[in-house]
């Protein structure tokens, strides 16, 4: 029995081994679309929830409180929309004692479409994490993603566990603009946040801060935006300055 349950576990972690080789870690340096924080903030940004809520009106991240614990970053009881095939997710994750992440994404009927082991620093920080471009997300379709903290046996971490929802929109008249080579750059992040973008107006502000960590006022829109969700206990948490990417 002994022997069986070593073998068990041997196979688990070659397993997981394998899992996560199939995870980048990419520098937000070498990362494709880093916006430079070259131009002067001439606007604040002004998000606006979208009507579109979560299925069931569920809460996605974790209960608003003044606890560091595990937490997707996502608007409560909204959606996180996004213009993008391949968006990022935002995820706090507290000082820990784990071995692995764990990425799952599944449709609006809890059907499991991906999931992947990541690894995961000890130290407190905000996460970013690439969907991948082979889920091939649908416009006007809700898809629900979970990240889970784990023991070197795969195991749960007691109830760390959190979700989100994501959906990918079309891109309307306003939304056209940002394709507009001269645009401004803040003013991006200002067409993304009119609209209710979620996912890519993070994106674009997180990546504009580790461009310009300096720059107190990029910061300052940061953790604003955070707390107008009722983030306030994470919203002046450092954020992680690479992306992983999963295949």
């Amino acid at each position: 029995m002994l022997l069986q349950n070593s073998l068990q576990k041997t196979s688990f972690l070659i397993c997981l081994s394998c899992l996560v080789s199939l995870s980048t870690i990419v520098p937000i340096n070498s990362h494709h679309g880093v916006l430079l924080a070259q131009n002067p903030i001439t606007t604040k940004v002004r998000f606006k929830l979208p009507n579109r809520g979560t299925p069931g009106g569920t809460i996605g991240g974790a209960t608003r409180s003044t606890s560091k614990t595990l937490t997707a970053i996502v608007p409560q009881k909204k959606i996180g929309l996004t213009i993008n095939k391949s968006p990022l997710l935002f995820v706090y994750i507290p000082k820990n004692e784990a071995n692995q992440g764990k990425l799952v994404i599944s449709d609006e009927e809890n059907k499991t479409l991906y999931e992947r082991f990541l690894p995961v620093q000890k130290t407190e920080g905000i996460l970013m994490i690439k969907v991948p471009e082979k889920l091939n997300l649908s416009e006007g379709k809700p898809y629900k993603w979970e990240f889970f903290l784990l023991n070197e046996n795969g195991e749960q971490i007691g109830k760390e566990k959190t979700f989100g929802w994501v959906e990918k929109v079309s891109l309307n008249s306003n939304l056209e603009k940002i394709n507009q080579p001269n645009l401004d750059r803040w003013e991006t992040v200002n067409i993304l946040a009119e609209e209710g973008i979620w996912q890519d107006t993070l994106e674009q502000l997180a990546f504009l801060h580790l461009a310009d960590p300096d720059n107190t006022e990029i910061k300052q829109e940061w953790t604003e935006l955070l707390k107008f969700v009722g983030l306030n206990n994470i919203a002046n948490s450092e954020i992680l300055p690479y992306v992983i990417e999963v295949q």
